[in-house]
């Protein structure tokens, strides 16, 4: 057998130790990835004095978790706190009982600054609303100020606020830095924000450019006479808002203020669907969007506006995307339905039912019958809701109601639950695109009715 030269055999130990090293570093890098997952959560509880701390005043790592005492605080603000996609940073309430928030300071609960932040009231299935938010001197129960993003907030009551109940945005007055701030995935869910002075839910700045939105969702929320619109959206690219219930938004009669839901200027890949909106002061829906969108399955009822619907574009209209508004109900309009002042977006109405009114729709010079078209809309004397106990804030719809079946708001008696959850990734930002329209129902409760152009 031939023996290995000397130079040979230096050789083999070279490479010999060149990959023991290499899986050594290999076992490195694998135990630095896999350490932060063993690390052990910790849980901060901040009593009623502990209500202010600045960017690291607070040592908090991801995956820990704030609690705030129960019973009374003025106020409570938290800057900087910086979970990540596997492991969020919580805050809520402590268990014992409901933290309170309010009353005479001039802002509730603000996020400033924050990423991969679950705020929550909803851990203790025992106590409902874990987090109450009761009142303001001037600004917004819950706000998420700053360069955040990824940001859940649910289970969460909010009332007696001078402002808005929810209000998420960073004020740049039309002129935002360049690159242009970002703010990817919000959800929020399962709140019920009810008797504040502003918006119940202001999402986004109202000029536009501005901080740009993207991966939001807000589902499952009860709005309930709110000051202002009941829920405003602007400046978002990928949007789904569901299964809200709003009750008589815009109460101060504020004018231009008090739709139900009003979705701003530049919003695009929008879907609003199978929402509740009642009695609102002024218009059901607004859309100044002027992206593509999908408006379908919602339930407007008795708005005291000049119309139901108003179509207007603004300054970030994309000409080549289409406004659907389909199987909507829309039960005691205005005399006037929809008024369409959109001239760049194509808009289609299709599969709606409608209670008898006086006009249908209006055009502004620029928009009309070149840029819209209808289809298969019925005005017939349309069933009304009922409520499993709306007295109690109860607004699930019995499943003996007609319309139970197309799931509406908060579902019906037999389905709908109050148990918070957390949005699958594909339940984010989605696009029109992903959602098959589905068909209308086989039985009509008043199938006698005739068709609209």
């Amino acid at each position: 057998m031939r023996r290995k030269s000397p130079r040979q055999n230096r050789g083999q130990k070279g490479y010999d130790w060149l990959m023991s090293a290499h899986r050594t570093f290999r076992l490195f890098l694998f135990l630095a990835a896999l350490l932060p997952a063993l690390a052990t959560a910790a849980t901060i509880r901040l009593d009623s004095t502990r209500t202010y701390f600045k960017t690291g005043q607070l040592k908090v790592a991801p995956g820990d978790t704030v609690c705030l005492v129960p019973g009374r605080r003025l106020n409570q603000f938290l800057q900087g706190l910086r979970g990540t996609a596997e492991r969020p940073i919580v805050v809520t309430n402590c268990a014992g009982g409901r933290a309170f928030i309010g009353t005479t300071h001039y802002y509730g609960l603000t996020l400033d600054s924050v990423a991969h932040v679950h705020l929550t009231g909803g851990l203790d299935p025992s106590v409902p609303y874990g987090i109450h938010v009761d009142g303001t001197s001037a600004g917004s129960g819950v706000a998420v100020t700053g360069l955040s993003h990824h940001v859940e907030i649910d289970n969460i009551e909010i009332s007696g606020t001078n402002f808005a109940g929810i209000m998420v945005k960073q004020d740049y007055g039309g002129t935002p830095p360049d690159p242009l701030p970002l703010f990817p995935g919000l959800s929020i869910h399962h709140n019920h924000i009810h008797d504040v002075g502003g918006e119940g839910m202001y999402l986004g700045e109202t000029k536009s450019p501005g901080m740009l939105f993207s991966d939001m969702e807000v589902y499952h929320n009860l709005v309930e006479r709110s000051g202002w619109d009941g829920l405003q959206v602007s400046n978002t690219h990928g949007v789904r808002v569901h299964h809200n219930v709003v009750v008589r938004a815009g109460t101060k009669a504020e004018l231009y203020q008090a739709n139900g839901i009003q979705i701003g200027n530049n919003v695009q890949a929008l879907r609003l669907d199978h929402n509740i909106v009642l009695g609102s002061n002024e218009n059901s829906l607004n859309h100044l969007g002027g992206g593509e969108a999908s408006i379908d399955s919602n339930w407007f009822e008795s708005p005291s506006g000049p119309q139901s619907l108003f179509l207007d574009d603004r300054s970030h209209a994309d000409s080549g995307s289409t406004i659907t508004i389909r199987d909507n109900f829309w039960r005691s309009p205005t005399r006037l339905v929809w008024k369409n002042y959109t001239a760049i977006n194509p808009v289609v109405f299709t599969g709606n039912r409608l209670d008898p009114h006086d006009t249908l729709i209006v055009y502004a010079s620029g928009a009309g019958p070149n840029t819209t078209s209808f289809s298969a809309n019925l005005i017939a004397p349309l069933a009304p809701l009922t409520f499993a106990d709306s007295a109690s804030d109860d607004w699930r719809i019995p499943t003996t109601n007609p319309w139970s079946t197309w799931n509406l708001g908060f579902g019906s008696t037999a389905s709908a639950t109050t148990t918070p959850r957390r949005p699958t990734p594909s339940a984010s930002s989605p696009s029109p695109h992903a959602f098959t329209p589905h068909s209308l129902p086989l039985s009509f409760p008043h199938p006698q009715g005739r068709r609209t152009p």
